[in-house]
């Protein structure tokens, strides 16, 4: 502390704090993506540096070479195109903690701060999330503070700043990115996009969302509806409850424990622009997908179009991509609102295959259901009976012995909705009746705020259709209390900010992410068709405005700054300024180079030079001891200025 009460630090101290901030910034950006093992030991290395940093002891920069050449020839030697991405963020991480063990020189920083933007960059190649900007945004407003900082500490390592002084330095030097970030997003949006990433291939993206595969285990589907997390956000106009069905996956053979979707239903189809549509009304979606680690696609219930690239259609309605969805994709569905299809896919036999052995109380029980009536009777008795009451839906304590099936229908009488819909199709099968499971979603919350439904996993969902010669396939949900009540955002106290969040990262998604060539011809057409109009209309008018408000922004801003640093001259900086003007006047002009000092000690006139150095040490003994001017000071000094005169000049 000086004698005032100012604090003072040193700078290579607060340089060290900046540094710091930006290796744990990088760290935090790239931790989901690394493994245990590489976390645990950079976690390792930063404590150790920090001890380093106090006790002034640090390991040998040759021994920390050596680890660091050791760390580069395991990832070379591990190396796969595939896990490129992974495999260079877990290694630039490990990288960062051995720099950090070093004695740092400017050198050293300078790395430090290269390693933290390689691992940014990493962390949008692995999974570009709302996150990153923000990490973005901090780590360009701490790189200017520590670029200044280390400006100063290349000049004098062991200098001593007042904190004050430091704070405003790290202030100020924060104004640089607020000039750059509207010109980077101006060249964020008006760079030329290709189809085709060329970075793409490094991007593998993650399965960060485990859901449906093309088998079912009963019992499993339960694991799924227990999870909170969105799955998919479908850009669509509100619909009625009852037909919020999104279809995903089919599936066609039952070994008495578990669904699977056979090798005819998996038969290269269709390209997906080749599909012919059922009859009926169409609605448009634009979904986008989270990863979830298998290829299917979902739409709403029928789908007959699916426009993604390489998307293929199979049996059933069905479609795919020829490889899992391990990132966030969008595509665009257009499917029919209906309970009922016409249409064959050729392949209804195997729609009436049982496992062997099945148990003859499940072989009586459908032949009591059966009627002798049309196909339709028989599935209504049978979903009649499912929802009897006799029945309880469930998501724990569920049966999940050899036989499920049998003990919840005989046993427990109570399961979740696979239950439910593999009694309907083992019963109706057992009848002559074939019937399909189907595996997709039920429900959503309706955003009105982005004008989207939000599909979370906890709306996973098994229903069933039968097949017959009059009405086609036709869909049967034999749950009890369909999924309707069990939004995951219901009955939330904070329901209206968790939308307000999930709307910013949908925007982001569809803005950020998936802005694409297709997005940036329509925004510069929209921007053309503005500027081009012959009749300038309000809306045009205004559209004009905003855009150029938004190209002025960078111009405005650098004004307020000036303005700001115009205003920002402290009284002392105006008292030496009213002392140069004055002796500006008597014909003494001081030049950059001079300090205060000898600058009077050349005046000519005895009076004035000793009047003048009287001034000047009374300054300086304020000044250069930090401690504050009080007005009185200030006052007195700003008179002594105004009387100033050469001998026997009156003015």
């Amino acid at each position: 502390m000086t004698p005032t009460g100012r604090r003072k630090i040193r700078i290579s101290d607060a340089l060290l704090v900046v540094t710091y901030l930006i290796s744990v910034l990088a760290f935090v950006a790239v931790y989901a993506y690394v493994g245990p093992a590489v976390s645990f030991i950079f976690l390792c290395f930063f404590l150790l540096s920090l001890l380093g940093e106090r006790r002034k002891r640090y390991l040998p920069t040759v021994f920390l070479t050596l680890v660091a050449l050791l760390v580069i020839v395991h990832y070379l030697y591990r190396f796969t195109l595939a896990g490129f991405a992974a495999q260079t963020v877990d290694a630039l991480l490990l990288l960062l903690g051995i720099k950090l063990l070093q004695n740092k020189h400017f050198r050293d920083y300078m790395q430090i701060y290269l390693i933290a933007v390689f691992l940014l960059a990493g962390s949008a190649l692995l999974g570009i999330s709302m996150l990153f900007l923000a990490y973005l945004i901090v780590l360009v407003f701490l790189f200017s503070s520590a670029v200044v900082l280390l400006t100063y500490y290349s000049e004098d390592p062991g200098s001593m700043l007042p904190l004050s002084t430091v704070t405003k330095i790290v202030s100020r030097a924060a104004l640089i990115p607020s000039l750059a970030l509207p010109l980077a997003a101006l060249i964020f949006i008006i760079t030329p996009r290709t189809p085709y990433p060329l970075l793409d291939f490094l991007n593998q993206g993650t399965r960060g969302v485990t859901g449906f595969t093309d088998s079912i285990r009963l019992g499993k589907v339960s694991e799924i509806q227990e999870d909170n997390r969105v799955i998919l956000r479908a850009s669509m106009g509100k619909i009625e409850e009852h037909s919020l069905y999104w279809r995903g996956i089919v599936l066609d053979r039952f070994d008495g424990t578990g669904w699977y979707a056979s090798q005819a239903l998996g038969l290269a189809g269709r390209r997906s622009e080749d599909s012919m549509l059922p009859g009926g009304h169409g609605v448009w979606q634009e979904i986008y997908l989270e990863p979830y680690g298998d290829r299917y696609l979902f739409a709403l219930d029928k789908p007959g179009l699916i426009l993604v690239k390489d998307a293929r259609e199979y049996p059933a309605l069905t479609f795919a991509l020829p490889r899992p969805v391990d990132k966030k994709i969008r595509y665009r569905a257009l499917s029919v609102l209906s309970d009922r299809f016409e249409g064959s896919d050729g392949y209804e036999r195997r729609y009436m295959q049982l496992p062997p052995g099945m148990s003859r109380r499940i072989t009586e029980l459908a032949r009591q259901l059966a009627s002798a009536g049309p196909f339709h009777k028989t599935a209504d008795r049978i979903t009649e009976f499912l929802n009897s009451g006799q029945f309880s839906y469930s998501l724990s304590d569920l049966p999940l012995t050899g036989t499920p099936l049998e003990d919840f229908l005989f046993v427990t009488r109570y399961g979740n909705c696979e239950y439910f819909a593999s009694a309907f199709a083992v019963l109706t099968r057992a009848a002559g009746i074939p019937t399909r499971l189907v595996a997709g979603y039920r429900g959503g919350y309706y955003n009105a705020l982005g004008g989207y439904y939000l599909v979370a996993q906890k709306h996973a969902h098994v229903w069933v259709e039968t097949w017959s010669q009059t009405n086609g396939w036709v869909r049967y949900d034999p749950t009890p209390g369909v999924i309707g009540s069990r939004s995951p955002f219901r009955r939330d106290s904070f329901l209206t900010a968790r939308l307000y969040l999930d709307m910013i990262s949908y925007y982001w998604i569809m803005f950020v992410v998936n802005y694409d060539l297709q997005k940036q011809f329509v925004l510069f057409g929209k921007v053309r068709t503005v500027f081009s109009g012959k009749g300038i209309t309000f809306k045009r008018w205004a559209e004009k405005k905003y855009l150029a408000l938004a190209l002025l922004l960078p111009l405005l801003l650098l004004f307020l700054v000036r303005l700001r640093k115009g205003r920002s001259i402290s009284e002392e900086q105006k008292l030496i300024g009213l002392f140069l003007k004055r002796m500006e006047k008597y014909g003494y002009e001081k030049r950059a180079s001079q300090g205060l000092e000898e600058f009077v000690k050349e005046i000519e006139e005895p009076e004035l030079r000793k009047e003048s150095e009287r001034i000047v040490y009374e300054f300086e003994e304020t000044y250069y001891r930090d401690r504050k001017f009080s007005k009185e000071t200030l006052k007195r000094l700003r008179q002594q200025i105004k009387r100033l005169r050469p001998f026997g000049r009156i003015n």
